[in-house]
């Protein structure tokens, strides 16, 4: 092979690791940040106003502009509606604990579509009585970091454990 051939292989195989180094540090970073989110909603995470503070605070820098979000049963909500409604969940819950769980990535170059399933329990991280929704969010990489164009959150699924007869 001759020198110059080998330099050739050398940068396609630098450039196609780093291209993998740089999407998949890409995908982490969406992980940590939908985590990081499940926390700041979930009770522990401050107090009861702090965290209603800190949630609409995160749901003002997440969402983007124009961004909507399908909650089943409510329909399409934009900024303000999102805020209103995550008031009176947080209101409503004030001991919920919130999990993101089994998250798929799929990069589409300029956004990221993730999916999984939300878990909410009413007392603890991994309580037997959560109640799990799917999810599926389009996010896009801005100059806020990674924000919300579009997401959806379906109906519950089986609670957990099932209802006896």
């Amino acid at each position: 092979m001759s020198r110059r051939r080998a330099l050739l292989l050398l940068g396609a195989v630098g450039l196609a690791g780093g291209w993998y180094l740089l999407s998949s540090s890409g995908s982490s970073q969406v992980r940590r940040e939908l985590e990081a989110a499940a926390k700041t909603v979930s009770a522990g995470s401050a107090s009861g106003d702090e965290r209603q503070r800190d949630s609409v605070a995160l749901l003002r820098r997440m969402l983007a502009d124009g961004g909507r979000v399908v909650l089943a049963g409510d329909g399409a909500l934009d900024g303000p509606q999102l805020e209103a409604r995550l008031g009176q969940w947080l209101r409503a819950h004030p001991s919920a604990v919130v999990t993101v769980e089994g998250v798929g990535l799929r990069d589409q170059g300029a956004t990221t579509i993730a999916e999984g399933e939300l878990g909410v329990s009413d007392s603890q991280a991994g309580d037997l009585h959560r109640v799990r929704r799917r999810f599926s969010a389009e996010l896009e990489r801005g100059s806020r970091g990674w924000v919300l164009r579009r997401g959806f959150i379906g109906e519950p699924l089986t609670e957990e454990p099932e209802p006896r007869p």
